[in-house]
C-alpha cells in the first residue's frame, strides 16, 4: 500500500494532451509508485489497466488490439490485468 496523505502528486502529460482514456490508469499507478520508491520502470514496459478506487485492476477494452500496437514503439513487455487477453501470443501483429 502507498502512503500518499502527505505527498502532492501531480502528472503531467506530454504536449498538454488530455486523458480520458481508462486503460491510463495503471500507468500512472506505475509512475507515481516508481517516483515515490526511487525504483526505475523497466524501459520498454507496456503498462494497461483501469484502476478502481479501492485499487482493484479492471480488464480494459480492445486489449489484445493495444498488445499488437505495442510493437510500434518497441516495447518488450506487458503489465496488465491477469486474464485480460488470453489469447495473445508474442507473434501476434509481427510487422
Amino acid at each position: 500500500m502507498l502512503h500518499l496523505s502527505g505527498q502532492d502528486v501531480y502528472v503531467n502529460v506530454v504536449g498538454g494532451m488530455h486523458i480520458d482514456e481508462p486503460a491510463i490508469d495503471l500507468g500512472i499507478v506505475a509512475a507515481v509508485t516508481s517516483s515515490l520508491r526511487e525504483v526505475p520502470i523497466e524501459p520498454g514496459l507496456l503498462v494497461l489497466g483501469e484502476v478502481g478506487l479501492g485499487g482493484e485492476v479492471r480488464a480494459i477494452s480492445q486489449a489484445e488490439m493495444r498488445i499488437v500496437k505495442r510493437q510500434r514503439w518497441d516495447s518488450n513487455a506487458v503489465c496488465c490485468r491477469n486474464g485480460t487477453w488470453p489469447s495473445w501470443s508474442p507473434s501476434m501483429g509481427s510487422n
